[in-house]
């Protein structure tokens, strides 16, 4: 009886191989966990900087819709509102000139480019910029609208 007694004594208790067993088993796994959170981050940043310069882009062919030319200063994409009142710019999201701003991943999440293509003096077709969180390098990235074909952060052709 006195033996059985000290083998359950002995089997109560782990030993510290498994103890760092299982240590370096919930560090894998924290480690998977925290490199795919900051992917999901990146591509959730994404895509809000995406849905604002959509947000610009709306605005931008509205003023083309209504005044048949597309706004030749950012300023004019903030102080429109369509005719019906409906098509503006949310009050979270910066507009700002590309050539003379630059958009980071500090301000990038809410601040978008407006460059406008000018043929003669009206405008023909506008290159949004934001900032693109999930690409390999991420980097300001352009959605081009109307007769656009090309841009640059400081031109729009």
């Amino acid at each position: 009886m006195i033996k059985s007694i000290k083998n359950i004594k002995k089997e109560n208790g782990f030993t510290i191989v498994e103890l760092l067993v299982v240590i370096i088993v919930i560090g894998i796994l924290a480690a998977i966990t925290i490199v795919s959170y900051n992917g999901i981050t990146a591509r959730a940043n994404a895509t809000k900087a995406l849905a604002n310069a959509d947000s610009v882009r709306a605005v931008a062919n509205a003023y083309n819709a209504e005044l048949n030319t597309y706004p030749t200063l950012f300023s004019d994409l903030n102080t429109y509102s369509s005719g019906t009142g409906v098509v503006k710019i949310p009050s979270n999201i910066t507009v700002i000139q590309s050539s003379t701003n630059a958009i980071t991943a500090a301000n990038g999440l809410n601040t978008v480019s407006y460059l406008v293509k000018l043929t003669g003096s009206v405008g023909t077709g506008a290159c949004i910029g934001y900032w693109n969180f999930a690409a390999s390098t991420p980097a300001v990235t352009f959605i081009l609208t109307g007769d656009a074909t090309t841009a640059s952060p400081t031109i729009c052709s």
